[in-house]
């Protein structure tokens, strides 16, 4: 059906903003940065105001299609204009010496509705906000 170095796979999508940052010299770039910053304020030398945070958003349709592709490539992707699926978001953060903020779980939503965390662990941060994903007031609240 196709050339013998092409075949048919299921791709994610990946927004095109991702995919610029992405690439690997946007990449190094963003290390140099962190190289800077560390060297302006010592940080080497105060481990305790370190703390590395990350998210990861459960989306409630992952909306895979078709894609041709080159064989063997792993985990294709296609550009997608935006991505208007709904989205629960779980952030976490620790700082270097391994001690865990609460996890801030963020619900798209105007208020937060007292069955989404019944059950829930009672040491997690629940918040809700207009998309679901982590904004900056959020992340304030939450880090504070």
């Amino acid at each position: 059906k196709y050339a013998k170095n092409i075949c048919e796979r299921k791709a994610t999508s990946m927004q095109d903003v991702r995919a610029v940052s992405s690439q690997p010299a946007i990449i190094d770039e963003w290390f140099s940065q962190v190289d800077a910053v560390y060297r302006e304020h010592n940080l080497n030398e105060k481990p305790f105001h370190v703390f590395n945070c990350d998210e990861s958003g459960l989306k409630f349709d992952q909306g895979k299609v078709n894609i041709v592709c080159r064989k063997g490539l792993k985990n294709p992707k296609q550009i997608a204009p935006t991505n208007e699926k709904q989205m629960t978001t779980i952030l976490t953060c620790c700082d270097a010496f391994g001690n865990f903020l609460p996890h801030q779980v963020i619900y798209k939503g105007r208020n937060l509705m007292k069955a989404w965390v019944q059950g829930g662990a009672s040491d997690v941060y629940y918040s809700t906000n207009k998309s679901g994903w982590v904004e900056s007031e959020n992340f304030i609240e939450w880090f504070r």
